[in-house]
C-alpha cells in the first residue's frame, strides 16, 4: 500500500544567513521537482559547509520522508532537535514519522496473515486471528489425546542397567570446567552511530576544498580513523586520499593513520592508507628542498597501499 508523499513546500522559518537560506531554497526546490538524488547530494554539501544548521538537517530528514526511507527521516528529525530543541515543527515531524513506521509494520503483518489492512481494523483482525489460532490448537490437542489408545503399562520387573560410556564422569574438584558456549544472535551496527556523527563534525570544519567528507568511524583497537569521501571536482584519487589522511591527521591529535575510501559517481575509485610518521617526514626542511618543484610529491610520499578501480596510479578514468 503506497504512502502519500510529502512534496509541499516548507518554510525554514529560521535563523540563518541568507547564503545558507538561498542554498536551502536550491535544494527544496530540486526536492519538489522529485530530484531527490540530486537534492540529497546538494543537502549533504550544505551539511558539509554548515554543519551546525538545524534547517538543513530537516530539510534532508523531509528528503527521506519523500524517498519513503523513514528510519533515517526520523535520525535526521532526531539531530535536528539535537541542534534546536524547541522547534515544535521538527518534533511534530518525528512523531509523524515514527506513527507512519509503526503504522508501516502493523500493514505488513496484517497482509502476512491475509487480513484487510485498513487501518481501523487492522489490530482487531490481527486479535481474531491470533485467538483462533489458539482455540484451534486446543482443539487439536484435546481430540489427539481423545483417540490416543489406551495399552497396558509395561512392568518393569528387571533391573535397568545404565553402561559406563553413557555416564559422564564426575568434574574433579578444584577442576575448572568448561561453560556451554551459547550463540548470540547478531545485533546489526546502525550506519551512524553516535560516536561516528561526533568524529564527521570534527573532521568537517576546514575539510579539503572541492571534497565532500560523508562518513568517518573509529577503530578502537588502533584509535585510526576511515573516512569515505566523494572526491568532487579533485581529478586524481590519489591526491584525494593524501589532502584528506593529511587534514584527518591534523584534526585528530591522537590519531596514527588514516584510510580514505573515495567515491565517485556512485563508485568506489581509490582506497589508501595515510600514516603520521609519512606525513611529519615531509614536513622537514631537507624534503621541501628536495621537492619543491613537484607539486605531485606530498601525496607520492604519504599514501600507501593504494587500490584503485582502474588499477592505475590513481588518475581519474578518462571521461568518454
Amino acid at each position: 500500500m503506497s504512502e502519500p508523499t510529502n512534496i509541499i513546500a516548507e518554510p525554514y522559518e529560521f535563523e540563518e544567513s541568507s547564503e545558507v537560506e538561498r542554498e536551502l531554497a536550491r535544494v527544496n526546490l530540486l526536492r519538489i521537482r522529485g530530484q531527490y538524488d540530486d537534492a540529497r547530494l546538494a543537502c549533504l554539501k550544505l551539511l558539509n559547509d554548515h554543519p551546525n544548521s538545524a534547517p538543513a538537517h530537516t530539510l534532508m530528514g523531509d528528503i527521506c520522508v519523500d524517498k519513503q526511507d523513514l528510519p533515517q527521516a526520523a535520525e535526521w528529525f532526531e539531530m535536528a532537535i539535537g541542534i534546536l530543541p524547541e522547534s515544535q515543527v521538527d518534533a511534530e515531524k518525528l512523531e509523524s514519522v515514527r506513527r507512519r513506521m509503526k503504522d508501516r509494520e502493523a500493514a505488513n503483518t496484517a497482509e502476512m496473515l491475509g487480513l484487510p489492512t485498513s487501518r481501523p481494523k487492522v489490530g482487531m483482525f490481527a486479535a481474531v486471528a491470533l485467538g483462533l489460532l489458539v482455540l484451534i490448537a486446543a482443539a487439536a490437542y484435546l481430540v489427539g489425546r481423545n483417540l490416543r489408545p489406551t495399552t497396558d503399562r509395561a512392568v518393569i520387573r528387571q533391573p535397568i542397567t545404565i553402561p559406563e560410556a553413557a555416564v559422564a564422569p564426575a568434574p574433579v574438584s578444584g577442576e575448572a570446567t568448561t561453560p556451554p558456549v551459547e550463540s548470540t544472535p547478531h545485533s546489526p551496527t546502525p550506519s551512524r552511530v553516535e560516536a561516528d556523527r561526533t568524529l564527521l563534525g570534527e573532521l568537517v570544519p576546514g575539510a579539503p576544498e572541492s571534497i565532500l567528507l560523508l562518513e568517518a568511524m573509529r577503530d578502537p583497537r588502533s584509535r585510526s580513523v576511515h573516512v569515505t569521501v566523494d572526491a568532487g571536482d579533485v581529478a586524481v584519487a590519489r591526491e584525494v586520499v593524501a589532502r584528506v589522511g593529511a587534514h584527518a591527521l591534523e584534526r585528530l591529535a591522537d590519531c596514527p593513520s588514516v584510510t580514505v575510501r573515495v567515491l565517485r559517481a556512485g563508485q568506489v575509485e581509490a582506497i589508501g592508507d595515510v600514516s603520521r610518521d609519512a606525513v611529519v617526514a615531509t614536513s622537514t626542511e631537507e624534503w621541501r628542498g628536495e621537492h619543491e618543484n613537484d607539486p605531485g610529491a606530498f601525496a607520492t610520499s604519504v599514501v600507501s597501499n593504494l587500490w584503485t578501480r582502474t588499477g592505475t596510479s590513481g588518475a581519474a578514468p578518462p571521461s568518454p
